[in-house]
């Protein structure tokens, strides 16, 4: 379990390096693709707050800048990184207790919230990839196969 999510977690740093690298020059779009990736980045961070049961910040829609969308994506995966890393394989079943933005308690298991925060990311990287076709800019490629190829 813990080497699959260390798997996935360093696919969606990639992918996330691929959106960036896409959106670093000017098009019609760009406040919108920047938007959704900066949902991205605050969405893995304030999973992994109420993991480490760290104070969570309801910040869903930050609008970063991309200077600030690189930094804080490269600070993100590296910070979920160290701690899949760190925990141990029996951590994957362990039970988070939180409360979402409606103040509504709820408990999902580690594993659960990993899942969940992989298929957000690429949710709203497929999201990206449109608004960029949109724009007459050819998305990069994020697809988890080409990844491990």
């Amino acid at each position: 379990m813990k080497e699959y999510f260390i798997k996935l977690f360093r696919y969606n740093e990639w992918a996330n390096n691929q959106v960036l690298e896409a959106f670093m020059q000017p098009f019609d779009n760009s406040e919108e693709v920047t938007r959704l990736f900066s949902h991205i980045i605050s969405v893995q961070k304030l999973w992994l707050d109420r993991i480490q049961n760290n104070k969570v910040i309801f910040e869903f829609w930050n609008n970063y800048s991309v200077e600030g969308c690189i930094k804080i994506s490269k600070e993100s995966s590296s910070a979920w990184l160290r701690f899949l890393e760190s925990l141990p394989e029996e951590g994957f079943s362990d039970k988070i207790s939180y409360v979402n933005s409606k103040g509504e308690a709820y408990r999902n298991t580690i594993e659960d919230i990993l899942a969940h925060v992989i298929n957000h990311s690429t949710y709203h990287r497929a999201q990206i990839a449109m608004l960029l076709r949109k724009a007459e800019v050819v998305p990069p490629v994020t697809d988890y196969v080409f990844y491990r190829r």
